[in-house]
């Protein structure tokens, strides 16, 4: 793994993301060795360009005193993907939102916060409340978001490559008669399968928004939201990312991440 640090950060940049321009760029140490709650060491820096400033970051595992493991060495490779823990530690947070925060109004716990003048049980009960309410309409808003965006972008998207393979096949077959085309065909057949995939899983995730009016309360509609929408904005998610990997850049209607962290516009 290489470890980013003020020297060799530009030389990597230019590296990767050629269409970057870092001339005259400036770099600064954000937090310099700064660990978060995860036991992580976050490397942080802030890259000034004559057009912009954008911003990089490296974590790696802290090496901890009783670790033999020298975190320091550049063959050394973290034993976990960071982007994968946040996106669990994320997904883990939102599962269980609606199981913890009913408890915000347990006995004991009403107890402790109104004898020590915290919060008095009014605010308590509107503390739940609105973070129940905001869970939901985030939740939903990004269902639907989720919904509008396989519709009217991917599906379109991908039917629009699927076109241009499929017409591929037939020139060849024009010019060259009995041409097999295996590899023009075999992708027409799994971007179409992919598209129905995503047109039924779109339409039961808009489906599972719309049973959320039949929920008594809030936390019948956060228990709702954990229990049905949240698994199928992941069903849905499913094969929107297949499809992305199978579609070239040209079609794609969003950025790659490449372009949202390093793009200078």
């Amino acid at each position: 793994m290489i470890v980013l640090d003020k020297t060799n950060l530009i030389p990597y940049l230019q590296q990767h993301y050629p269409a970057l321009d870092t001339s005259g760029a400036v770099v600064s140490a954000i937090g310099d060795d700064a660990e978060d709650s995860q036991g992580l060491i976050n490397y942080v820096y802030r890259v000034r360009t004559g057009k912009g400033s954008l911003i990089v970051k490296q974590a790696r595992a802290n090496m901890r005193l009783d670790d033999d493991v020298d975190a320091t060495d550049a063959s050394y490779c973290p034993p976990q993907d960071r982007n994968w823990s946040e996106y669990l530690s994320m997904k883990l947070r939102r599962a269980i939102t609606p199981d913890c925060v009913p408890h915000l109004l347990d006995e004991k716990n009403v107890e402790l916060l109104t004898s020590h003048g915290v919060l008095t049980k009014a605010e308590l009960v509107s503390r739940y409340e609105v973070t129940l309410e905001n869970y939901c309409k985030t939740i939903i808003i990004e269902a639907n978001t989720m919904v509008d965006m396989a519709r009217t972008e991917i599906i379109p998207a991908v039917q629009a490559f699927a076109l241009d393979t499929a017409k591929t096949a037939a020139a060849k077959r024009e010019l060259i008669p009995g041409c097999p085309c295996s590899c023009e065909t075999e992708l027409v057949k799994k971007l179409s399968a992919l598209t129905d995939q995503i047109y039924r899983e779109a339409g039961a995730l808009e489906e599972a928004v719309l049973a959320l009016a039949s929920a008594g309360d809030i936390r019948a509609e956060a228990e709702m939201i954990r229990d049905t929408v949240l698994p199928q904005m992941g069903r849905l998610r499913l094969p929107c990312d297949q499809a992305e990997t199978l579609t070239p850049k040209k079609y794609w209607p969003f950025p790659t991440y490449g372009d949202l962290l390093f793009g200078v516009r």
